[in-house]
């Protein structure tokens, strides 16, 4: 499917492309905004307290297994 879509994007005119970067390019702003906006609330400080909390335990278990294998 990749190969496929590489293939079509080559041969776009560059005007076509040039637009599809250019949006692109929009909406990779807005995600970003959007994402540093998020970094700030509290439910971010939470889910990563969360997840380390998982993280920690996930290795402890994966430590854990490897002993009695």
């Amino acid at each position: 499917m990749a190969k496929v879509v590489g293939e079509r994007w080559q041969v776009l005119p560059l005007p076509d492309r040039d637009e599809f970067k250019s949006r692109a390019g929009s909406v990779k702003d807005k995600y970003t905004a959007e994402l540093n906006w998020y970094k700030k609330t509290d439910n971010y400080r939470e889910y990563q307290t969360y997840l380390k909390a998982f993280k920690a335990k996930a290795a402890g278990q994966a430590l854990g297994k490897s002993l009695f294998v």
